[in-house]
């Protein structure tokens, strides 16, 4: 809508078992041309102010050059912009390399993108130079995360799930709620966390559990 770029929607459906298993087939992906790459870019570098929030959340469209996700991020945190990357792959990687200044993703693209197996180390590997914060979210188990130096581990409320589909974007919300508003990092993580599991259990009206946090 806002940028000029055509691309073929993604195509593929998902198998939900009881609120407990997930399974994703996609048939096909979005891919973009090098010119709406560059184009995309200079839109975001000409719109973007400092002191913005610019969240880059779920998987990419194919096709980008080698790099377009570090150099952007850099120049946008040049302009003082804040950057927040939830996602996994190649795409997570750059982020990575450029120090996004927040890294959101659940363990298994953790793993994936680290090639570890275990959380802590994980944390490790996706902290760029400049990052404030990396958060791994781990189902029902809760999440872990290590900003400032710090370890902190927040573990999930019992709910029964019923999907949890949307609940790592309920987290990655609450995430860019509590630093816009200058929550402290413990609050923001419990309100994340809370309302991550309120989503997945089906209970309507998740905001509540981040005001009432």
């Amino acid at each position: 809508m806002q940028i000029p770029v055509e691309a073929p929607m993604r195509q593929g459906w998902a198998w939900v078992h009881e609120g407990t298993e997930r399974m994703d087939f996609f048939t096909r992906d979005p891919k973009i041309n090098l010119r709406d790459w560059a184009r995309m870019g200079n839109f975001w570098l000409r719109t973007l102010r400092k002191g913005d929030v610019w969240v880059v959340a779920g998987s990419s469209a194919k096709g980008w050059p080698k790099g377009w996700w570090n150099n952007l991020i850099l120049n946008l945190q040049k302009k003082g912009v804040t950057v927040l990357v939830d996602s996994r792959g190649a795409l997570l990687q750059e982020a990575v390399q450029a120090g996004a200044d927040w890294i959101k993703c659940n363990l298994e693209e953790a793993e994936g993108t680290t090639e570890k197996k275990c959380v802590g180390v994980c944390l490790t590997k996706l902290f760029g130079e400049g990052t404030t914060g990396v958060v791994v979210t781990l189902g029902e188990d809760g999440l872990q995360a290590e900003v400032n130096g710090t370890r902190i581990f927040i573990p999930a409320p019992k709910v029964k799930v019923k999907d949890a589909t949307g609940s790592g974007d309920v987290v990655t919300a609450v995430l860019i709620y509590g630093e816009i508003y200058g929550w402290t990092i413990e609050r923001t993580l419990r309100a994340a966390t809370r309302a991550g599991a309120r989503k997945a259990g089906g209970i309507e009206n998740v905001a509540k559990s981040v005001l009432w946090s």
